[in-house]
Protein backbone atom coordinates (compact mmCIF):
# COMPACT_ATOMS: atom_id res chain seq x y z
CA UNK A 1 0.00 0.00 0.00
CA UNK A 2 1.20 3.48 -0.81
CA UNK A 3 1.75 5.85 2.07
CA UNK A 4 0.53 9.45 1.80
CA UNK A 5 3.41 11.86 2.39
CA UNK A 6 2.85 15.37 3.76
CA UNK A 7 5.36 17.87 2.44
CA UNK A 8 6.48 20.83 4.49
CA UNK A 9 5.87 24.36 3.29
CA UNK A 10 8.27 27.30 3.52
CA UNK A 11 6.69 30.34 5.19
CA UNK A 12 8.51 33.65 5.43
CA UNK A 13 7.30 35.72 8.37
CA UNK A 14 7.93 39.48 8.07
CA UNK A 15 7.57 41.36 11.35
CA UNK A 16 7.21 45.13 11.76
CA UNK A 17 9.96 45.21 14.40
CA UNK A 18 11.88 42.93 16.71
CA UNK A 19 9.49 41.34 19.16
CA UNK A 20 7.91 38.26 20.64
CA UNK A 21 5.64 35.71 19.08
CA UNK A 22 4.87 32.11 18.32
CA UNK A 23 3.27 29.81 15.78
CA UNK A 24 0.47 27.47 16.92
CA UNK A 25 -1.25 24.53 15.21
CA UNK A 26 -5.03 25.07 15.39
CA UNK A 27 -7.09 21.98 14.54
CA UNK A 28 -10.37 23.66 15.45
CA UNK A 29 -10.55 22.01 18.88
CA UNK A 30 -7.06 22.36 20.30
CA UNK A 31 -4.37 25.01 19.82
CA UNK A 32 -0.86 23.53 20.16
CA UNK A 33 2.39 25.51 20.37
CA UNK A 34 4.75 24.78 17.46
CA UNK A 35 7.65 27.25 17.78
CA UNK A 36 8.67 30.72 18.92
CA UNK A 37 9.82 33.46 16.57
CA UNK A 38 13.43 34.61 16.92
CA UNK A 39 12.88 37.94 18.69
CA UNK A 40 16.03 39.49 17.18
CA UNK A 41 14.95 38.95 13.54
CA UNK A 42 12.39 40.96 11.58
CA UNK A 43 12.14 38.31 8.87
CA UNK A 44 12.53 34.55 9.16
CA UNK A 45 11.60 31.37 7.32
CA UNK A 46 9.83 28.54 9.14
CA UNK A 47 8.98 25.13 7.69
CA UNK A 48 5.41 24.02 8.46
CA UNK A 49 3.56 20.78 7.70
CA UNK A 50 0.15 21.12 6.00
CA UNK A 51 -2.58 22.21 8.42
CA UNK A 52 -4.19 25.26 9.99
CA UNK A 53 -1.95 27.53 12.04
CA UNK A 54 -2.11 30.76 13.98
CA UNK A 55 0.82 33.20 14.13
CA UNK A 56 0.84 35.62 17.08
CA UNK A 57 3.30 38.53 17.34
CA UNK A 58 3.84 41.64 19.49
CA UNK A 59 6.64 44.18 18.93
CA UNK A 60 9.06 44.46 21.85
CA UNK A 61 8.70 48.27 22.00
CA UNK A 62 5.15 47.95 23.39
CA UNK A 63 3.60 46.17 26.35
CA UNK A 64 0.02 46.79 25.17
CA UNK A 65 -1.89 43.65 24.20
CA UNK A 66 -3.91 45.72 21.69
CA UNK A 67 -0.70 45.85 19.55
CA UNK A 68 -0.65 42.04 19.25
CA UNK A 69 -1.06 40.80 15.66
CA UNK A 70 -2.73 37.43 14.99
CA UNK A 71 -2.81 35.81 11.53
CA UNK A 72 -4.52 32.55 10.60
CA UNK A 73 -2.60 30.47 8.06
CA UNK A 74 -3.82 27.50 6.02
CA UNK A 75 -0.67 25.62 5.01
CA UNK A 76 -0.77 23.56 1.82
CA UNK A 77 2.15 21.95 0.00
CA UNK A 78 3.81 24.29 -2.49
CA UNK A 79 6.22 27.20 -2.81
CA UNK A 80 7.46 29.89 -0.42
CA UNK A 81 4.69 32.07 0.95
CA UNK A 82 4.96 35.32 2.91
CA UNK A 83 3.02 36.29 6.03
CA UNK A 84 3.22 39.96 7.02
CA UNK A 85 2.76 40.45 10.75
CA UNK A 86 2.04 44.17 10.84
Amino acid sequence: AKKKVSYSQFYQFNKQANGFGSVYLDDGKTVTWVCNFNNSLQSEIIYLQPGKYKAVFRPDYTKESVKTVTKNIDVKAGALLTVNLN
